[in-house]
This record gives structure tokens, C-alpha cells and sequence, in this order.
């Protein structure tokens, strides 16, 4: 309920603002901003709803298409996504950004052929790089050639040393049965890794696949106290829970103690 308070004075702030803007468009990308990455519905069609507005008012400015094109992902309307992202382009000819982008989106809808010539194209910006490495992996998963994705995503993660790579990395590696990879890159766990609950999860399924329960129960213990992140592969703890059934019944007890504490 205060929530909902806090909310219902910050869209009468807005609504005043716009009130004294005398047209000037800027109120309604600050509402937008401010609601973009709210997690429920009612924020996001808000978000929507004045973004929409500002690319008709503005629409050679990139950023409010750009959190357009987001929302549209998010959502899982990937031709809204495209569209959007393909005016970006017809603006910003040079940018890689916007490219890669719609060839992930490509990659989602299945449309490998399209995604492969897209990404045929040479890049302008080559701090994009390792962006391309992480699209072209995403395709050859999706095309069904791990090894391929496997060989992609090491590139990226040789350029850029990103969590997210070594994430991605650990998931293809043990999806294709080499959990002892896995346990190679993650133990001992990196510094970057601590905090990354979806890697405590994957070091678990390594080191369980090995037979080596009471580290996996460790892994799991520790990833049960990491907060949630978007990029981190782990929703929640219902996940743990799910995963701890692969565990010995002891080892379940004492996660059920872990869980409750």
C-alpha cells in the first residue's frame, strides 16, 4: 500500500510537470525513465504508453526508441522490437549496437539465415567485438552446434572477461557433458563469480555430476544467500530448492535447514 502511495504522488508530480512544460516533451521521458524498470505491468505500460509518445514528438532522439524497443523485448514482442530497432538503424548507419541487437531478436524468432547474414556485415566499432562473438554463439546454440556456440562465447570471454560470458560459457560446457571443465573454470570459484548466483548453481551441478555432494552442497548454500540479479541465471530460491532434489537426502536436509534459517 505504501508503494502504491509513493507511486500515486510521484505520477501527480509528473502529471503537474507536464502541466507546466507548455509542450516541452522532456516530462514525459523523465516518467518514463523512472518507471522502465518498476517490475509490474501497470509501470511497464506507463513506460510504454509515454516512450510511444515521445518517439511521435521526438523521434530523431535514439534513447526513448531504444527503451521502446526494450519494453517490446520484454514483453516478448520481438516484431515491435525489430521495428523499432530498424528505424535506429536507417538514423545511425554506423552503429553495431542496434544491428547486433535485432540479430539477437533474430536468433529468438528463429530467423537463422537472416541473423547469419546480418552478422556477415563488417563491423564499424570494434569495441563491439565481443558483443558480435556473444550473438554468433546464441545463433549456433540455437542452430544446434554447441561446440560451434562453445567456441564463440570463449572469444567474447577472451576479449572481455565478462561474468556473463563465463556464465554462458559454464552452461554450454555442461550441457554438453563436460562438467569437469566446469569444475576446472569455477574451482575455486573466480572473485567475479561470488556474487553470481547462477555460477554457484552451475559449479553445483559440476561438482554433484562428480560425485562430490558435500561441495555441491556448499555451492548451493552459498548461492541461496546471493540476492536475485537479472543477469545472473537464478531466479529465486525455488530454483535451489528444485535443483537440491538432485542431492542425497542428507544433503537436502541440511539445504531445507540452510533455507530456513
Amino acid at each position: 500500500a505504501a508503494a502504491l502511495g509513493r507511486r500515486d504522488l510521484a505520477l501527480r508530480d509528473y502529471d503537474r510537470a507536464l502541466r507546466l512544460a507548455n509542450g516541452d516533451p522532456r516530462p514525459y521521458f523523465d516518467r518514463a525513465e523512472a518507471f522502465f524498470n518498476l517490475p509490474d505491468a501497470e509501470a511497464q505500460r506507463q513506460a510504454e504508453t509515454d516512450l510511444a509518445r515521445l518517439v511521435r514528438l521526438q523521434p530523431q532522439l535514439a534513447r526513448p526508441r531504444e527503451m521502446l524497443a526494450a519494453l517490446h523485448e520484454r514483453a516478448g514482442r520481438f516484431a515491435e522490437a525489430e521495428d523499432e530497432l530498424r528505424i535506429l538503424q536507417q538514423t545511425y548507419t554506423a552503429s553495431d549496437l542496434y544491428r547486433l541487437w535485432q540479430c539477437r531478436l533474430l536468433v529468438k524468432t528463429r530467423h537463422f539465415t537472416e541473423a547469419d547474414r546480418m552478422l556477415s556485415l563488417p563491423l564499424t566499432d570494434a569495441s563491439r567485438r565481443g558483443e558480435w562473438h556473444r550473438v554468433k554463439s546464441a545463433l549456433r546454440e540455437a542452430e544446434g552446434h554447441p561446440g560451434n556456440a562453445i567456441a564463440e562465447i570463449l572469444r567474447a570471454y577472451a576479449r572481455d572477461a565478462s561474468v556473463g560470458d563465463l556464465f554462458t560459457l559454464c552452461r554450454l560446457l555442461l550441457s554438453s557433458g563436460r562438467a569437469d571443465l566446469v569444475r576446472h573454470l569455477l574451482d575455486p570459484l573466480p572473485p567475479e563469480a561470488e556474487a553470481h548466483a547462477g555460477l554457484l548453481m552451475l559449479l553445483f551441478r559440476a561438482l554433484d555430476a562428480g560425485g562430490h555432494h558435500e561441495a555441491a552442497l556448499a555451492a548451493i548454500e552459498r548461492a541461496v544467500a546471493v540476492p536475485p540479479r537479472a543477469d545472473s541465471g537464478v531466479s529465486d530460491a525455488e530454483l535451489v530448492r528444485a535443483l537440491a532434489e538432485e542431492l542425497p537426502a542428507a544433503a537436502v536436509l541440511r539445504l531445507n535447514d540452510t533455507l530456513r534459517a
